[in-house]
């Protein structure tokens, strides 16, 4: 029964089930691209907040030279 199907297909049917299997194909990549973009994103802004809250710790005196140094390299080495 399948066969029967597929054999009135022409090669218009072809080209259009191409065509909207490659609109799907590219919409599902262009969603995960974003998604992965705006993750990214988020991750600077938390790297930001970070190195700004270390940098109100060490400027309080709660932490050393060398742990504001050691943390501040850790968070910058994410990036």
């Amino acid at each position: 029964m399948g066969e029967l199907m597929l054999s009135n297909l022409t090669g218009w049917h072809a080209l259009i089930i191409l065509g909207a299997l490659s609109t799907m194909v590219l919409v599902a990549l262009a969603i995960v691209f974003l998604a992965i973009r705006v993750a990214r994103r988020r991750q600077v802004g938390d790297h930001a907040d970070r190195l700004a809250q270390l940098e109100q710790l060490h400027a309080r005196g709660l932490l050393s030279d060398a742990e504001y140094a050691t943390k501040r390299q850790d968070i910058l080495g994410r990036l």
